[in-house]
């Protein structure tokens, strides 16, 4: 396979899409070469059959140098790439699907996002194969889906060692927006401290990217105030993918109060790190196994949600659940068995 590779950003140091730079250490062990294409290039250390082709958003170029960039480099490679891959960006697949038709490359797209438009539509159109990590995550119907689940360096997220005092530490990790649901946790935190039943800390790790996150960063502090809660809960700002793990093995408790939808890599890297989570997501479910009812809380009630959490924290088979998740995660979710799924997809279907 000689793919050209399609993305918004290569950067192992940035805090959300850091994690992609694995996925192409991996993509890179199946194919001839990759030409990746991507709006925004940062630091990276890939193999020498990788090649790297920005865009220029780091040189703050126009968005119509972005698209006549992205028209040249297509077609100055089209001979090295029979394979496209989108991953994540539809737009991608609405400017070149035409032309890969009419050039007869085969095209994939990842996508997982609860976000259905005509962008979306436009590219699944001109894709031989959607893959996706779950039903929930990709929603129009079409038999070019594929689910494949998610890609986690599970060989990375382990933690070395136990904690070492009683405090419940809470860690939200991801963007702050409305979407994540934040002021629930900290609705959480007010309750947790009004039954004083141990101490504890919030965490908020991740930041914010548009003026309405800034917004409701503003209110979640005027919350936390109100509450008395400035000593109890911290926001750490954005963390680069490559030095989060701290986070997790710091952790008592993951929480992820985003509604139905896209699977959220956070979570199955806490529990391929041995960390309790607690989501609100319907699209967790299966992947919990026995431990569904346990791991899910679908309510808005502050105080029994506080009682979720300390429930799940002092369970007595913790440590069995524990490991019987991180091994699913090994087993189902690891970075390398998600491409060989994929690679197995695409080799059915060439």
């Amino acid at each position: 396979m000689k793919l050209l590779l399609l993305t918004q950003k290569i950067d192992k140091g940035d805090d959300i899409l850091g994690f992609f730079h694995r996925w192409v250490e991996v993509l890179a062990q199946h194919a001839h070469s990759i030409i990746v294409v991507c709006l925004e290039e940062g630091e990276h250390s890939l193999p020498e059959n990788v090649s790297v082709y920005s865009l220029g958003k780091e040189k703050q170029v126009s968005r119509l140098m972005y698209v006549r960039n992205f028209y040249k480099y297509i077609r100055k490679h089209s001979d090295s790439y029979d394979t496209v891959f989108i991953h994540m960006n539809p737009i991608y697949g609405v400017l070149g699907g035409l032309y890969w038709k009419l050039t007869n490359k085969f095209v994939m797209m990842w996508y997982t996002h609860r976000k259905v438009d005509l962008k979306l539509r436009i590219a699944t159109f001109f894709s031989s194969m959607v893959f996706t990590a779950s039903d929930y995550s990709f929603r129009i119907n079409t038999n070019k889906k594929k689910v494949v689940g998610h890609g986690i360096d599970t060989k990375k997220f382990i933690c070395s060692k136990e904690k070492e005092d009683e405090t419940l530490r809470i860690v939200s990790i991801g963007r702050i927006t409305r979407i994540k649901n934040c002021m629930d946790l900290v609705d959480l935190a007010g309750a947790l401290k009004e039954s004083a039943q141990q101490p504890f800390e919030l965490q908020f790790v991740g930041g914010t990217s548009s003026k309405d996150d800034e917004l409701y960063y503003r209110e979640l502090t005027k919350r936390i105030s109100s509450l008395d809660l400035n000593e109890n809960v911290t926001f750490v700002g954005s963390v680069p993918n490559k030095d989060i793990l701290p986070y997790y093995c710091n952790a008592t408790i993951l929480i992820n109060a985003s509604p139905d939808g896209g699977v959220d890599k956070v979570v199955l890297e806490a529990m391929s790190a041995r960390i309790p989570v607690l989501v609100r997501n319907e699209a967790f479910r299966k992947y919990f196994g026995e431990y569904g009812e346990a791991l899910m809380y679908t309510g808005r009630n502050a105080e029994e949600f506080a009682q979720k959490v300390l429930a799940i924290v002092s369970r007595p088979d913790k440590e069995e659940m524990l490991q019987t998740l991180r091994q699913k995660m090994y087993d189902e979710f690891d970075v390398e068995g998600l491409v060989k799924r994929i690679m197995e997809h695409y080799e059915a279907g060439r």
